[in-house]
């Protein structure tokens, strides 16, 4: 998912974006993994993925209040938004 969101908004896909959305599939799916069907955890890859994609490409970059926490490697987007 946030392979096909980078190509759709930027025209081109990163490998550090790539692994960036592995990461995020996994901490999303982790608290239910035990629990949840094999659909119902790609959709949780695909929801938790476009969210924490949303808010890390475009809510990180343009809300004011944001831009002065420094995470460059998108933790906070990552874990806290993907893991909720």
């Amino acid at each position: 998912m946030w392979i096909l969101l980078d190509i759709i908004v930027f025209g081109k896909p990163l490998v550090i974006r790539a692994v960036q959305g592995m990461m995020t599939g996994l901490v999303c799916i982790t608290p239910g993994a035990g629990l949840v069907q094999g659909w119902a955890a790609i959709v949780m890859g695909i929801v938790g993925g476009s969210i924490s994609w949303f808010t890390m490409m475009i809510v990180h970059k343009s809300w004011e209040p944001m831009q002065g926490i420094d995470d460059t490697l998108g933790v906070f987007h990552t874990h806290a938004v993907s893991g909720l």
